[in-house]
C-alpha cells in the first residue's frame, strides 16, 4: 500500500486495545490487583512516555522496505500527554519523515483504574508525492508475558 499525495487527504487508521492483565480478572475495577496496575504503568512508561525519541515497541510497519523500528528514531518525534479526567490520560505520539512527509501518529488512552491501554495508529502523507510502499502495518506488535499466579 502506498499513500497518495497529500492533496487527496488520504489517511490510514488502525485501532487496538490492549488489556495488560491476566485473563482471570473479574470485570469490575474493584478486583484489579495493584500489581497489574503497576505492570500497566510500567508498560506506559516504556512504550508511550519514552517512545518519541525512539522507535515504537508496540506497533510496526515496513516503509520503503525498511522497518519502522529502524526509521522512526531518525525522524522528528514528538510526545504529549493530556489528562482527560481523573481516570484517563491521553498520550499523543508522532513521527514525521522530513524527506517524504509521511506522518505516523499514535493516540493512546491510558485508564488509571484498570490495566488497559487503547490506541489508534494514523498514517498520513503530508508530502507532494505518493509515499514509498507501506506494508505489514500492525497496530499491535508486542510480546505479552503472563506471570503465573501459582
Amino acid at each position: 500500500m502506498s499513500l497518495p499525495k497529500a492533496s487527496s487527504a488520504a489517511a490510514t487508521v488502525l485501532t487496538c486495545v490492549a488489556f495488560l492483565a491476566s485473563p482471570t480478572l473479574a470485570a469490575t475495577s474493584d478486583s484489579v490487583a495493584t500489581q497489574e496496575i503497576g505492570r500497566k504503568n510500567q508498560w506506559v512508561r516504556q512504550h508511550l512516555v519514552a517512545a518519541s525519541g525512539q522507535g515504537p515497541g508496540f506497533f510496526s510497519l515496513i516503509y520503503g522496505r525498511r522497518p519502522a523500528a529502524a526509521l522512526l528514531p531518525s525522524w522528528n518525534g514528538q510526545s504529549h500527554q493530556n489528562k482527560i479526567d481523573d481516570q484517563r490520560t491521553e498520550h499523543l505520539l508522532s513521527w514525521t519523515d522530513s524527506r517524504t512527509g509521511l506522518v505516523v501518529r499514535c493516540r493512546a488512552i491510558e485508564y488509571h483504574d484498570f490495566p488497559t491501554v487503547e490506541w489508534t495508529l494514523f498514517l498520513k502523507n503530508t508530502g507532494p508525492e505518493p509515499t514509498p510502499v507501506l506494508e505489514q502495518v500492525r497496530a499491535l506488535d508486542l510480546t505479552v508475558k503472563r506471570i503465573s499466579s501459582r
